[in-house]
């Protein structure tokens, strides 16, 4: 299987505890999934996403956006592209201030 962001993809394969979940039916190309645990793994040198555990949020939906394969771009282009809305926002560096506010 094939899990995305909307800006990147991967390779991906169920655990074994949740491939009941492609024999029933309920998760299908184009469902929304929440991953909750997974692992990364090298196989042949490409990165593979083992899902432990994950919510389905809905139904097959048309494709969000134009992702292209993860590590498919050279590192510089890959961290000038897209707004990642899952990033965390950068911490400000006070320079050995406390606090905030006017202090003095």
């Amino acid at each position: 299987m094939v899990v995305s962001d909307s800006v990147h993809y991967a390779q991906a394969m169920l655990g074994s505890q949740l491939s009941d979940l492609i024999a029933q039916g309920k998760v299908a190309n184009g469902c929304l999934i929440r991953l909750l645990e997974f692992v990364c793994n090298n196989v042949a040198d490409r990165r593979v996403i083992i899902i432990l555990n994950m919510d389905l949020l809905s139904a097959p939906v048309a494709p969000i956006g134009d992702a292209v394969e993860y590590g498919s771009q050279p590192a510089a282009q890959q961290a000038g592209g897209a707004h990642n809305p899952y990033a965390r926002p950068a911490q400000p560096q006070n320079a050995g201030r406390g606090g905030m506010g006017g202090g003095g």
